[in-house]
């Protein structure tokens, strides 16, 4: 069976979890800081990782806070 594309918002999505391992690599910041950086645990944002999707707003935006880079990194190609 053909690979099918991927839709709009799983590259989205993919593109969100690049961004923000790229910025936590870059910076040696480990998940559990960017989760306590989130305010959620760290299994939650295990969870998070896998569907990006599930991401709220707020946590996305402390996680950028964190890393000192702008939300709309997040979403720029």
């Amino acid at each position: 069976m053909p690979k099918l594309k991927k839709s709009p918002v799983e590259q989205r999505d993919n593109l969100i979890i690049a961004k923000i391992n790229y910025y936590a690599e870059l910076q040696g910041v480990a998940i559990d800081r960017l989760a306590n950086a989130a305010r959620i645990s760290v299994k939650t944002m295990y969870t998070r990782r896998k569907n990006p999707g599930q991401f709220s707003i707020d946590e996305l935006d402390r996680i950028c806070n964190y890393l000192h880079i702008p939300i709309t990194e997040l979403f720029q190609r």
